[in-house]
């Protein structure tokens, strides 16, 4: 029994004891498992405030101020404004901060973020999409490439191998006197290839977007900016054969001193500004001031754009590159009108009447073989015909059909005579657009109107571009004129008052010469403020505009000759019913004596047959005397009759070109 009774004991002492144990227990693995999810949660905070990585990068970009960084500016094409940083780009594409266009810092905090996310396909769409960007970061902030995923641009890379960028051209092509809206030039940029020849190139060109066939309409939109402009790549023998073979325009190629590794940063950035538009003006936002951020984001040591901002024309961009130091070579490619020029020239009379007559259709290519010339002379006559009928069909005047009945006659008879690398044309080679005078123009001067009344004055007249009839040739075509926003203010000593002379707005003259072959028509646009001179003897200012279309020929003795019919229409306070409409036209010569002094002697006879009606006579001499490249003096004579009042006036000046 009592053996019994102490086991009985004995278990219910065991089973209070494991009753108390199992508190015990459970506290225990209850204070286990606080203390874990204390320590998750602590190391979960320690993540929380560690900064990521994209983090870390904002805040070195902002310690190292990376969005005043010149370069940053340069991708982004800031400009300073009285108002602050402002994107000469207007595609609200181009940026990926709502403020990115006016917030340089904005948009470089927004561009981080998007190009340095750890994962996701947008990261992927920004770095190909804006791949100098990325580039340029990557470098600046010492990006760790273990911390940023690969990504690949299967687009870009493929573009790259295709144009294979190893060196870098910049093309001027020259001005068309005969087309107002190349009448500046234009500039291009070529990116050469490994392949020896340099057709093979591709051309970058900026230009407005646009189907204005209206020369002066084009130019209207052009001046305020109606257009928008994009950067285009093309084959350079398509834009070659645009310009010289169908507009007739000589081209120059300056070679640049660009690396290999600048010419790809080049064409990064080009990447970026594929189908991004700008507002394209004339003057200033134009194909001249867009390359050259191009060229500042190729090498990143050069300030190009910085120094060109208020008027910046074709010639401008070209000097400033020859100035950086960026030129090592320049070449000249004449126009396909040029060589016909030249070739039709070394023909006499004889000559010159024999290849019009097979050009015309009047006697067959292989009769040229039986005339009593040397074969040479053939051969020059043979040449012309050849490349003429290429220029007509070029130019569509001529259908296939027909351009293919001569050209394979013609190059049947050529053949005959020896290979066309046997007679060889040295083409003249101008002078070059770079070393002519300046686009701007001050001039200061005086005169004395009306002998007999002694009305002296002082005149000071301003001319932002571009070039006039009387200006120095080199460098430009000889016979246009196109001017913008040229003022005279004129000071009175007897009055003792200051006149606005005149403010031409736009003022554009092509005295294009014709020959047997070449035959375009010549014309004139001007509008804007004038003093006109009315039947009472005084100048009242009215608004005009003047408009004529004629002929020109040149000579060896009178050089340019030209007549040209004109209408104006004026309006102004001045006149009677405050308007006046003339008819009439002008005749003039324009001669070049080597190139110290030319002479333009003219008449223009003008009649006004509405409102109060009057005939008007104009008759100038006026001289320009070169001093230097951009220095010259102009004396001019001028003597009026209108109705019955006579007036004369006599003007010296001094020009300085800047």
């Amino acid at each position: 029994m009592c053996g019994t009774r102490g086991k009985k004991t004995h278990r219910l002492v065991s089973a209070r004891k494991e009753i108390r144990m199992v508190p015990t227990i459970r506290i225990s693995f209850f204070l286990i498992l606080g203390w874990f999810f204390y320590l998750t949660a602590l190391e979960i905070r320690a993540h929380a405030e560690e900064p990521s990585y994209v983090d870390h990068l904002l805040q070195r970009a902002d310690q190292r101020q990376l969005h005043k960084a010149r370069y940053w500016w340069t991708l982004l094409h800031y400009e300073r404004t009285p108002f602050g940083a402002k994107s000469l780009v207007d595609d609200p594409a181009f940026f990926l901060a709502k403020d990115g266009r006016t917030n340089p810092q904005s948009e470089l905090e927004a561009t981080i973020k998007a190009l340095f996310e750890e994962e996701g396909e947008e990261r992927d769409q920004a770095v190909c999409r804006f791949i100098a960007r990325y580039t340029w970061l990557r470098e600046e902030l010492s990006i760790d490439a273990s911390r940023v995923p690969s990504v690949q641009c299967p687009a870009f890379n493929e573009l790259m191998e295709k144009i294979d960028p190893q060196s870098a051209t910049l093309i001027f092509v020259s001005s068309n006197i005969n087309s107002p809206a190349s009448m500046f030039g234009h500039d291009l940029i070529s990116i050469d290839t490994s392949q020896q020849s340099e057709l093979l190139s591709h051309a970058i060109n900026y230009s407005a977007s646009t189907t204005e066939t209206n020369g002066f309409v084009f130019a209207f939109k052009g001046l305020f900016g109606f257009y928008e402009g994009y950067f285009l790549m093309l084959p350079y023998y398509e834009k070659l054969k645009q310009y010289s073979d169908i507009y007739q325009r000589n081209i120059w190629e300056y070679h640049l001193n660009l690396t290999e590794e600048e010419v790809r940063r080049m064409a990064m950035h080009l990447w970026e500004l594929q189908e991004i538009y700008s507002y394209y003006y004339f003057l200033d936002e134009n194909c001249s001031y867009s390359i050259l951020y191009l060229l500042e984001a190729a090498r990143p040591s050069i300030h190009l754009t910085g120094n060109l901002r208020l008027w910046v024309l074709p010639l401008d961009t070209i000097r400033a590159v020859k100035k950086s130091g960026l030129i090592n070579d320049i070449e000249f490619r004449p126009s396909k009108t040029t060589r016909i020029k030249h070739i039709l020239a070394l023909l006499d009379r004889k000559g010159q009447t024999l290849a019009l007559s097979v050009i015309r259709g009047r006697i067959e290519p292989d009769a040229i073989l039986d005339e009593p010339l040397s074969q040479e002379e053939k051969a020059e006559i043979l040449d012309v015909v050849l490349e003429y009928v290429q220029y007509q069909y070029i130019i569509q005047e001529i259908t296939k059909d027909q351009y293919l009945a001569i050209f394979l006659k013609a190059s049947n008879a050529r053949s005959r005579l020896g290979k066309p690398s046997e007679t060889p044309y040295s083409i003249p080679v101008p002078a070059r657009p770079d070393e002519g005078h300046r686009s701007k123009r001050l001039s200061i001067g005086f005169g004395v109107r009306d002998f007999d009344k002694d009305i002296f004055f002082h005149e000071i007249m301003f001319r932002p571009c571009y070039h006039d009839l009387l200006d120095p040739d080199e460098g430009f075509s000889q016979g246009y004129q196109i001017e913008a926003f040229n003022t005279a203010l004129r000071y009175y000593f007897t009055k003792e008052e200051v006149v606005l002379q005149h403010l031409d707005i736009l003022d554009v003259q092509s005295l294009a010469p014709r020959d047997k072959l070449i035959d375009p028509f010549s014309w004139k646009i001007r509008t804007g403020l004038t003093q006109l001179l009315i039947p009472d003897g005084k100048e009242t200012l009215v608004y005009q505009f003047t408009t004529g279309a004629g002929l020109t020929y040149t000579s060896s003795i009178f050089g340019l000759a030209y007549i040209l019919p004109e209408v104006e229409i004026n309006g102004g306070k001045g006149l009677k019913d405050y308007y006046s409409i003339g008819l009439g036209g002008s005749l003039g010569i324009l001669k070049s004596f080597g190139s110290f002094w030319k002479v333009h002697l003219c008449s223009r006879n003008i009649y006004y047959p509405l409102a109060e009606s009057y005939p008007a006579l104009e008759i100038a001499c006026l001289q320009r005397f070169k001093i230097s490249t951009n220095n010259s003096i102009n004396a001019d004579f001028f003597g009026r009759r209108i109705s019955d009042e006579y007036s004369s006036e006599v003007r010296l000046y001094w020009n300085v070109f800047f």
